[in-house]
């Protein structure tokens, strides 16, 4: 039987993921859960060097599927309380947030070819 500390602990457990690499190729956003709810980070890489998180967004609902752009723009979705009704939110290499879409009854999504 587990304890109930043992199950606390479990509960607490981080998940990150989702990773895409900054065109420079020194950089990569994430998606992490650290802060409660689902966020959009980003970190410098160097090898063999600890990393320090930087969060990008502050959002109280659920932010997924980070992407960079050629030009080093972050775009990536939101959605209200789980609805999948994804909007799209672009940052800027000076880490200014952009909503593209607003509609909240309306799922957005980008065609893959």
């Amino acid at each position: 039987m587990t304890s109930g500390s043992q199950f606390i602990k479990y509960l607490s457990i981080e998940t990150a993921g989702g990773a895409t690499w900054h065109p420079d190729g020194k950089r990569i956003a994430f998606v992490s859960n650290s802060s409660g709810h689902y966020q959009i980070y980003t970190c410098e890489i160097s090898r063999g060097v600890t990393f320090d998180r930087k969060q990008l967004t502050t959002e109280t609902d659920r932010c997924t599927d980070p992407w960079y752009l050629s030009d080093g723009t972050l775009i990536f979705t939101r959605d209200r309380g789980g609805d999948e009704n994804f909007q799209f939110g672009l940052i800027d290499e000076e880490d200014n947030l952009h909503w593209l879409t607003e509609d909240l009854e309306v799922k957005h999504r980008i065609g893959y070819i």
